[in-house]
C-alpha cells in the first residue's frame, strides 16, 4: 500500500486488493473498476505524485497515469518500482527493486517514451538521492559516489581517501545532497563535498542513515545514536534510542523538526524537535502494531496503513482527554473545576467524584446519606476547600479527604449552580432558589415562582456584580437586596440564558439555548451566531481565554472566536483565523458539552481551559494552538444532467427544456475537514452564498433558460480562504418561442404578412418580365452571331464563287481557263457547305453535350484531312462524361480546335497530325500534335492565332499550352476543367 498527495489536496491511497482510492478528507472515490479493466490486476505496488501533479500507479504489470478522470497505461512491461527519484513537467525517473532506473520523457503531445537504465556499478544496498537538475546520486562499488544524468553514469572524484568510506546518502526536497562516511558528515557544494560534521560532542565515526528536514536540519543515525544536527551542532538526541534503535524500519521527518519512526513490530515512534519520544501502539488506537509505509501530507498529518487494518491518520491532538482510558469510571460529565494547586475535580452524572492529579485519576464516592446521589456539581473556594453539590444527597465540603455535610436535600430540586465569590461568599443555586453562605450563615435571595424562570447561570463580574440568567431568557443583576431584570427587546423563542461570561468593561457575553451568542452592554442586547438554514445556534458554554478569544460550546463542537471580529452576519469574506470550530478530528470524543449544571467549564491558573462533555473532560492550552495556515483548493468534480454524468468543463450548453442538474464539488483538506466551510452559489439564479455543510453536492431542477455560473469558495478549519474560486459556466438554451424577440416578431409578422405576399407577387411578375427580356436579348445576340457568321464566312465564299464565275473581259476564255475556274468554284462551294454545316451544328441545341462535341471534332478531323495529304491519327477515351455544355462554350472550343488544325495545314508542312482526347482528374484534355517543321516557342513572337488560343481557353476557365522546337513538330494542349463546363451550362 502507498499514500501520496496531489497539489489540489486530494489524498491518493493504493491498496493490495482494492485498486486506488481518492480521498478529500470526507469521502473516498474508488478506482477499482478502472484499474481492473485496464490490466486485470487490482493490486497496487506503489503510488507516486510527480512535480507536475500527475498521479502514477505501479500495479506490478506496468505503469499507469491518471488523465482526464481515469488511469491510462503508459508502460506495459512487468516492473516493481520502489520510489520516484526525480521529475519535471515532461519527465519522470523511477527506481526499481533491481536498482535500475526507469526513465520516461513526454513529447509535446503527452506521449511517453521509456528507457530502462541498468546501474551496474551501484552497491546492492546503496542509498539513492535526487539532486538538482534531475541528477541521481548513488553509492558505487568502487567505494565512492556516482552520479547519473542523461549522459550516463559518472563517478565523483572527490578524494574519498580523506572523506572516508561512503555509507549513507540523502537529499532534501530542493535537491541538496548529504553524504555520510565512516569519518564524518558532508554536504555537496558546487563541485565537492564539504565537511559539516558537528563540532560539539564526540566526532562522527560511522554514519548509518541521514534524514533531511525541511528547515535545513538533519536527523543522523550514527555511532549508535540518533541525533538532530543544525549548523554543525548536535541540538537534540533521541531518547532511549539504544532500546528501540534496532526496530527502526523506516523514518520520515514531520515538517516541524521532528521525526516519525516506523518499527518492525512495535507500532510508531515520534520524536519531537527536542528528541522527546512518544510511542503509539494498539493501546493508543492503532489497528495494528505492524504497519507499512509513512507519508506526511502538506498539512502535517502522518498517514500509514497495515494489512487488513485500513488507513490510519496520525496528527497532534489539540485537546487532551480525561475519560475512561485515563481511569475515570463515569464519563458523562456534569461539572469540572481546577483548584489552586492545579488539581482537576470532576463531577459526574452518575454521582462519582473524579480527581485528576499528576496524570493519575482517582474516583471518589460520596457518603450514602440519601436514596439518590447524582449530577455532582464541584467548585473550590478561596480557602482551598472543595464544595460538592448533588441531586438527592445535598451539599458537602470535601477537605483533607473527608466529606462534611453543609446542606441536606433542600427539596427545592437538586443543586445546579455553585459559585465562589471574591468576597468569600459561596453561592448555591437550585432550579427554584438561590442563596449564599457567608461567615457560617445562609441567606436566601431568590425564590422561583415559575418553572420557566428557573435559575440557569450565575457569574461574578470583575467589579463584584453578581449576574443571573434564567431559563426564560431573563438577565438579573443582584443589587444587594434583590434583582434588577433586563430582557432583550427582540423575540427569543424558548431561549434560556445558559452561560454568562462577564467582561472588565462591565459588559456580558451570554450563551443561550436557541438564540445564539449575545452581548449585553449599557442595558442593550446584541445577537451573534446566526447559522444559515439552522437559525440561531445553541451556545451552552462561554469561556474567555484572556487572549482575546471566546470559547463556545455549540452544536458543531467547541468554537473559538476572536472577540474583536464578531459580526452579526458571518459572510464568506470574514478574515482568516477569526473563527475555528473544533470537533472529533481535533481529539474531542464528542462535540456535546455539558449542560444544566455549573461550573461546567473552567480556566486554570496556567491558562489551560477545561470543558465537561458527554464523554469525559476535554482540556486545551490556547497559547500553544497552531492554526492550519494551508489554504484549500476548491474543485468542481463532476456534473450530472438528468442522471447522466458529463465532463465538468466550462462552458456547458444544455438543450432547451427542463433539466435536473446535479453538481458535485469539494475542497480537500485533511485537518478537521468536517469543520471547514464550503460555500457555493449559482450566479444567474441567486447571488447569495450558501453553506454546503458536510454534503458536497447540490441539485437544481427545472432551471429557466439563461446563462449561469456555479461558483465554489471555501475556508479551512481555521478560516484561511481557498486559493481559488472554482467556476463552472453553463447555459440552458431557449426554445424559439421563449426568446425575447419572439412576441414582437410574431406581431410584426402578422401585420406585414399581407404586404409581404403582395410584394412577392409583384416581384415575381417583374422577374418574369425581366426573364422574358433577357431571353429576347440573348436570342437577338445569337441571331446576330449567326448572321455575322453567315456573312463573314458563307457570304465571302459565295462572293468569291461569283467572281470566279464572271471572267474579266480582258482575259482569254479558253476551255482550259474555264475548267480551272469551275474547279475553284466547286471547292469554294464545298467549303461553303461545310461552313454552313458548322453553323447549323453550333446553333442546334441537340448537340449541347460533351460527347457530341468530341464526336464532331473527330469527324471534322477525318473530313478535313481527307482533302489533304496529311495523314490523321486519333486516340479518344472510351468513356466521355455525358456532361451538358453550352452552345457558346461548345462553339468556342471547336473554333480553337479548328484554328489549330488549320495552322497545321497552312504552316507546319507536316505529313502526320495526331488528335488525343482524354478525361482525367476532372480535366478535359485535347491534344493536337504534328510532325512538321515546328518553331522556337520560347523566342518566337506570338501572332494573333496563338493569342486567340489563350484568349478563348481562359475565357472558358481553361488553359492552353504550346510546345514546339524547330524540326520537331508542334503540340497544342487544351485543358478545360469539367467543373467549368458544368457551371457554364448551369
Amino acid at each position: 500500500m502507498g499514500v501520496t498527495q496531489t497539489p489540489d489536496g486530494y489524498l491518493w491511497v493504493a491498496t493490495k486488493g482494492s485498486g486506488v482510492s481518492r480521498f478529500d478528507g470526507l469521502d473516498f472515490h474508488n478506482f477499482y473498476q478502472e484499474i481492473a479493466q485496464q490490466n486485470g490486476n487490482r493490486s497496487i505496488n506503489r503510488i507516486f505524485t510527480d512535480a507536475a501533479g500527475r498521479v502514477w500507479v505501479n500495479p506490478y504489470t506496468g505503469l499507469e497515469c491518471f488523465k482526464d478522470g481515469r488511469f491510462v497505461i503508459e508502460w506495459n512491461q512487468n516492473v516493481k518500482l520502489t520510489s520516484l527519484l526525480t521529475s519535471s513537467s515532461n519527465r519522470v525517473v523511477f527506481l526499481t527493486y533491481q536498482h535500475q532506473l526507469l526513465n520516461g520523457t513526454a513529447d509535446l503531445h503527452g506521449k511517453w517514451s521509456w528507457s530502462l537504465v541498468a546501474l551496474t556499478n551501484a552497491l546492492p544496498d546503496s542509498d539513492f538521492a535526487a539532486g538538482k537538475e534531475g541528477r541521481v546520486w548513488f553509492l558505487s562499488t568502487d567505494n565512492g559516489v556516482s552520479q547519473w544524468t542523461d549522459d550516463g553514469c559518472k563517478p565523483i572524484d572527490d578524494g574519498f581517501q580523506e572523506l572516508g568510506l561512503p555509507m549513507a546518502l540523502a537529499a532534501n526536497s530542493v535537491g541538496r545532497v548529504w553524504l555520510g562516511t565512516d569519518r564524518g558528515l558532508y554536504v555537496w557544494v558546487t563541485n565537492h563535498f564539504a565537511n559539516v560534521s558537528p563540532t560539539n560532542g564526540d566526532a562522527v565515526t560511522s554514519v548509518k542513515k541521514i534524514y533531511p528536514a525541511n528547515d535545513g536540519s538533519l536527523w543522523v543515525e550514527a555511532d549508535g545514536k540518533l541525533r538532530r544536527e543544525a549548523n554543525r551542532q548536535w541540538i537534540a538526541t533521541a531518547a532511549n534510542y539504544e532500546k528501540w534503535g534496532t526496530e527502526l524500519k523506516q523514518a520520515l521527518t514531520d515538517g516541524n523538526g521532528g521525526l516519525w519512526v516506523l518499527t518492525w513490530h512495535s507500532g510508531l515512534i515520534h520524536l519531537d524537535a527536542a528528541g522527546h519520544m512518544d510511542r503509539l501502539t494498539t493501546a493508543d488506537g492503532l489497528p495494528s502494531n505492524v504497519l507499512r509505509d509513512l507519508f506526511v501530507d502538506r498539512e502535517g498529518s502522518l498517514w500509514t496503513g497495515c494489512d487488513r487494518g485500513g488507513l490510519v491518520q496520525v496528527r497532534p491532538s489539540v485537546f487532551q482527554i480525561i475519560g475512561k482510558a485515563q481511569g475515570l469510571t463515569d464519563t458523562v460529565i456534569s461539572s469540572v473545576c481546577v483548584d489552586h494547586e492545579g488539581t482537576v475535580w470532576i463531577g459526574t452524572v452518575g454521582g462519582t467524584l473524579g480527581r485528576w492529579r499528576d496524570g493519575q485519576c482517582t474516583n471518589i464516592a460520596l457518603p450514602q446519606e440519601g436514596s439518590l446521589c447524582q449530577n455532582l456539581v464541584v467548585c473550590p473556594d478561596r480557602d482551598g476547600r472543595l464544595w460538592v453539590g448533588s441531586e438527592g444527597a445535598g451539599l458537602y465540603i470535601f477537605e483533607d479527604g473527608k466529606f462534611h455535610r453543609m446542606l441536606k436535600d433542600l427539596r427545592e430540586g437538586g443543586i445546579r449552580i455553585l459559585l465562589a465569590g471574591r468576597d468569600g461568599r459561596m453561592w448555591v443555586g437550585t432550579s427554584s432558589s438561590l442563596r449564599y453562605f457567608d461567615h457560617g450563615q445562609w441567606t436566601k435571595v431568590r425564590a422561583v415562582l415559575r418553572i420557566a424562570d428557573a435559575n440557569a447561570a450565575l457569574a461574578e463580574a470583575p467589579d463584584g456584580t453578581i449576574w443571573l440568567g434564567t431559563d426564560s431568557g431573563g438577565l438579573l443583576r443582584f443589587n444587594g437586596q434583590g434583582f434588577d431584570r433586563f430582557e432583550p427587546s427582540f423575540e427569543m423563542p424558548a431561549s434560556g440564558f445558559w452561560s454568562l461570561c462577564p467582561e472588565s468593561d462591565g459588559s456580558l457575553w451570554i450563551g443561550t439555548y436557541g438564540s445564539g451568542l449575545m452581548h449585553f452592554q449599557k442595558n442593550s442586547f446584541r445577537q451573534f451566531l446566526l447559522r444559515p438554514e439552522q437559525g440561531w445556534n445553541r451556545v451552552s458554554v462561554v469561556l474567555d481565554d484572556e487572549l482575546g478569544n471566546l470559547w463556545l460550546g455549540t452544536r458543531e463542537g467547541l468554537e473559538r472566536m476572536v472577540k474583536s471580529s464578531l459580526k452579526r452576519d458571518e459572510a464568506p469574506e470574514s478574515k482568516a483565523f477569526d473563527r475555528r470550530v473544533y470537533g472529533r478530528g481535533d481529539g474531542l470524543l464528542t462535540v456535546a458539552t455539558s449542560v444544566d449544571y455549573q461550573p461546567r467549564c473552567w480556566r486554570g491558573g496556567d491558562g489551560r481551559l477545561w470543558f465537561g462533555t458527554a464523554n469525559g473532560v476535554a482540556s486545551v492550552n490556547p497559547q500553544t494552538i497552531q492554526p492550519n495556515r494551508v489554504p484549500v483548493v476548491t474543485i468542481v468534480e463532476e456534473v450530472k444532467v438528468d442522471g447522466r454524468q458529463i465532463m465538468a468543463k466550462s462552458p456547458l450548453k444544455l438543450r432547451p427544456g427542463k433539466h435536473d442538474v446535479e453538481i458535485f464539488f469539494t475542497a480537500p483538506t485533511m485537518v478537521a475537514p468536517e469543520m471547514s466551510r464550503v460555500l457555493y452559489r449559482l450566479v444567474g439564479l441567486d447571488d447569495k452564498w450558501q453553506e454546503a455543510g458536510r454534503h458536497r453536492s447540490v441539485r437544481y431542477g427545472a432551471l429557466p433558460p439563461g446563462d449561469y455560473e456555479f461558483e465554489v469558495t471555501a475556508f479551512n478549519c481555521d478560516g484561511v480562504p481557498s486559493l481559488n474560486k472554482a467556476v463552472l459556466a453553463f447555459s440552458v438554451q431557449r426554445f424559439f418561442y421563449q426568446t425575447r424577440w419572439f412576441p414582437p416578431v410574431v406581431t410584426l409578422g402578422l401585420m406585414s404578412l399581407t404586404a409581404l405576399i403582395l410584394t412577392l407577387a409583384l416581384r415575381a411578375r417583374h422577374r418574369r418580365r425581366l426573364a422574358l427580356s433577357e431571353f429576347q436579348r440573348v436570342r437577338e445576340i445569337e441571331r446576330t452571331r449567326i448572321s455575322q457568321d453567315l456573312h463573314d464566312d458563307l457570304g465571302a465564299s459565295l462572293t468569291e464563287i461569283s467572281m470566279l464565275a464572271t471572267p474579266r473581259a480582258e482575259q482569254n476564255t479558253t476551255d482550259e481557263n474555264i475548267t480551272g475556274r469551275l474547279r475553284e468554284i466547286s471547292a469554294k462551294a464545298r467549303d461553303s457547305v461545310h461552313a454552313l454545316d458548322e453553323i447549323v451544328w453550333a446553333v442546334n441545341p441537340q448537340h449541347d453535350s460533351l460527347p457530341a462535341l468530341v464526336d464532331y471534332i473527330g469527324n471534322y478531323l477525318e473530313e478535313t484531312m481527307a482533302r489533304s495529304e496529311v495523314q490523321p491519327q486519333m486516340e479518344i477515351a472510351n468513356q466521355i462524361p455525358g456532361l451538358p455544355i453550352s452552345a457558346e462554350t461548345r462553339h468556342s472550343l471547336f473554333l480553337a480546335f479548328k484554328e489549330a488544325l488549320n495552322n497545321v495545314l497552312r504552316h507546319a508542312q507536316a505529313t502526320k497530325v495526331q488528335l488525343k482526347i482524354n478525361v482525367a482528374a476532372e480535366i478535359l484534355e485535347i491534344l493536337i500534335s504534328d510532325n512538321g517543321i515546328g518553331f522556337d516557342s520560347g523566342t518566337a513572337k506570338q501572332g494573333n492565332g496563338l493569342k486567340n488560343f489563350h484568349h478563348r481557353l481562359s475565357r472558358m476557365g481553361g488553359v492552353c499550352q504550346i510546345e514546339s522546337l524547330p524540326g520537331q513538330g508542334t503540340t497544342i494542349r487544351f485543358q478545360l476543367p469539367l467543373k467549368s463546363i458544368a457551371e457554364e451550362k448551369s
